[in-house]
């Protein structure tokens, strides 16, 4: 996919995203890492849901930003998308996310790749993330929340 998200690149979502503005915290994840997620690297095996739901604590996703919009199959990140060590956000790189939602006790926690990449002025970006692994709880209650968001109920 391409690098960057504009009006000349062609749309690909398959499912409709909804305006949101919630916060997110991420950590750029090893392919070995994501790979155990993954289970057995990601080669045939189903995710291993319970490791990705304990595999980090809510501390160890240092980072934040804000999610501009969500659907189940994933959603668009906007701010200082930086790792703890200062490198950039990258296209392919997979991130460990809890998507935190207002009024909710726990995070939604899924596993995504980034698949496309926007710089901002004032050390801004943007990403788009696909949502390679959320447990099937995570999946209902992203669903709910976008029906919710496009009946304009909060």
């Amino acid at each position: 996919m391409s690098g960057t998200q504009g009006q000349d690149r062609p749309e690909r979502r398959i499912v409709e995203r909804v305006a949101m503005d919630v916060d997110v915290r991420w950590r750029h994840l090893t392919r070995t890492q994501a790979g155990n997620l993954l289970g057995d690297g990601g080669q045939g095996k189903e995710t291993d849901y319970a490791a990705l739901a304990g595999s980090f604590s809510q501390a160890d996703l240092d980072r934040t930003a804000k999610a501009q919009n969500l659907s189940i199959k994933g959603l668009k990140l906007v701010g200082e998308l930086r790792t703890a060590d200062g490198a950039k956000l990258e296209e392919g790189w997979q991130v460990l996310v809890d998507v935190l939602i207002p009024g909710q006790a726990l995070p939604i926690r899924a596993l995504a790749v980034v698949v496309w990449l926007t710089p901002l002025p004032q050390e801004q970006a943007e990403a788009g993330l696909f949502f390679e692994a959320v447990n099937k709880e995570g999946l209902e209650r992203l669903g709910a929340i976008q029906a919710r968001a496009k009946r304009g109920a909060p």
